[in-house]
């Protein structure tokens, strides 16, 4: 179960983890990774691979700076920054 809150009002609702999806940002956007070694860690979408359901992402903090890495599409997700 997870507590979302809406962006535009603020309000907040519990769903279940098999109702939610990540969302992938433009080309150039901020993501975040959310599973495996590198949880936690943000990056910048470098491109798509349609085909595999993977994602290139050149992290930009941690031991890996500046490196670019493949993940699978629900590893990640777009990173909303306030």
């Amino acid at each position: 179960v997870a507590e979302v809150q809406a962006l535009d009002t603020g309000d907040r609702v519990r769903v279940d983890q098999a109702e939610l999806e990540t969302v992938l940002p433009s080309v150039g956007g901020a993501v975040l990774v959310l599973k495996g070694e590198h949880r936690g860690v943000t990056g910048k979408l470098e491109g798509v691979d349609t085909d595999k359901y993977q994602a290139r992402v050149k992290l930009v903090e941690g031991p890996l700076k500046g490196k670019i890495m493949g993940f699978d599409y629900e590893d990640i997700s777009k990173l909303h920054a306030d």
